[in-house]
């Protein structure tokens, strides 16, 4: 049974008024359990949606983060459900997501999902794809999006890669400290170098 709803409405006539207490009829609602089958990226989106996938970037250097965002737009219960994890990969770290909604109203608009993306070695490494499920109220079914995986290209990193783009604000910058020291090019210092040395000497 939905709540009812109650109010006062006064009724004015040419020389006096009267106060009415009213309230709402009954009103019943059959509400059916969701379908068994659920699947695997379902955390009990309910609606009509459409949903997208988008990298920032596709080619980044040992060290620097990219952006996966996921976009779900249409009708639904947007308080009520949550973000899926991303799909674990031993070739990325990615973060927890961060959610931001634009909502016209409580049930309608988009939601934007965040994730930052932080690569663990060099080369050519393919990012799986995002999956988000939801049951589809209009067709009475669950349907689920599956992001295409994309391929991203890692670049050795050096000290000086670490000040490139520091002037671009929305150009995710990360260092990372789990980072092993053999993922990075072989650097001699210069003082082990005799030329080094004659040079001092000369001056």
């Amino acid at each position: 049974q939905a709540p009812t709803l109650t109010g006062m409405v006064q009724f004015s006539g040419v020389y006096s008024f009267m106060n009415r207490n009213i309230v709402s009829s009954p009103a019943w609602m059959d509400v059916k359990p969701l379908p068994a089958g659920k699947p695997a990226a379902f955390t009990g989106a309910v609606g009509n949606f459409t949903v997208s996938q988008s990298f920032s970037q596709t080619k980044v250097t040992l060290g620097e983060a990219l952006i996966c965002t996921i976009k779900i737009s249409g009708k639904g219960n947007f308080s009520q459900f949550t973000a899926p994890a991303y799909p674990a990969s031993s070739k990325f770290q990615i973060s927890e997501p961060t959610v931001q909604d634009k909502l016209s109203n409580a049930i309608e608009g988009t939601r934007f999902i965040y994730f930052t993306i932080l690569p663990q070695e060099t080369g050519e490494h393919q990012i799986p794809g995002y999956q988000f499920s939801w049951f589809d109220s209009s067709s009475g079914s669950y349907r689920s999006f599956q992001g295409a995986p994309r391929t991203l290209t890692v670049k050795p990193a050096n000290v000086l890669s670490y000040f490139s783009g520091l002037l671009q604000g929305d150009k995710p910058k990360t260092l990372n400290p789990l980072i092993t020291a053999a993922s990075y090019p072989a650097f001699r210092n210069f003082s082990a170098s005799l030329w080094f040395w004659l040079i001092v000497a000369a001056y």
